[in-house]
């Protein structure tokens, strides 16, 4: 088995990750906020569901409709900090779906 050392330091190959991985990553961080949106939305359309839980389900729809805009907007201004990655590039979707 041939364990030479890499030739570029691992910070400069993380950033040179191949396309289909960055894709890969930025569809998953893009999915998340969305699946909390969609699941919501789905579940707000049901004419049982109290004051409450409708209320907690539009805010919930709310924090991830701004974490989704964070996230595009860090990834339009990635090109112009040279590929830095900034804190809120990894996705934080809150709220599932989930009924009590």
């Amino acid at each position: 088995m041939d364990r030479r050392r890499p030739s570029q330091p691992r910070s400069r190959r993380r950033r040179a990750a191949p396309p289909d991985e960055v894709l890969a990553t930025l569809s998953h961080e893009l999915r998340g906020p969305l699946n909390v949106i969609m699941g919501w939305a789905h579940l707000l359309r049901d004419p049982r569901l109290d004051r409450e839980t409708v209320a907690r389900g539009a805010e919930i729809i709310c924090e991830n409709v701004e974490l989704q805009s964070r996230l595009i907007a860090d990834l339009l201004d990635t090109p112009r900090r040279g590929g830095a990655r900034t804190g809120t590039a990894r996705s934080k979707a809150r709220g599932g779906a989930r009924r009590r």
